[in-house]
């Protein structure tokens, strides 16, 4: 959705609008991977409402580089956001995961992941 978003509304070409949504991705591998390294010192709760909190913020950037027409700006939204969303469904996965029997882990899972 993001790429055709970017095609079709801001007229980027199909590899610029993928590069878009990659930054995504990449700024959330490390945000994922700490989360699971910060999990029992600062807790569950502390690193969902954080990671949300940084979804909200980069929504925001990207809102602002959408009327500014600012590249830079979009693609700084993109990547804080993608940082909220690594650091949030790592953790949310082994909240999910961690909290029925193992019997039904594989039920879990598949809930989850369509999430």
């Amino acid at each position: 959705m993001t790429t055709q978003r970017f095609q079709l509304v801001s007229g980027f070409s199909p590899l610029q609008a993928g590069g878009l949504a990659a930054t995504v991705a990449l700024s959330a591998v490390p945000t994922a991977l700490a989360g699971g390294v910060l999990l029992r010192s600062l807790g569950l709760r502390h690193l969902i409402v954080g990671g949300f909190s940084a979804c909200t913020t980069g929504f925001l950037i990207f809102l602002a580089g959408h009327h500014l027409d600012s590249p830079v700006v979009y693609v700084a939204g993109l990547m804080v956001a993608g940082a909220g969303t690594g650091a949030t469904l790592s953790v949310a996965a082994v909240a999910i995961l961690g909290s029925v029997e193992p019997s039904h882990a594989g039920m879990a899972s598949a809930i989850e992941e369509v999430c």
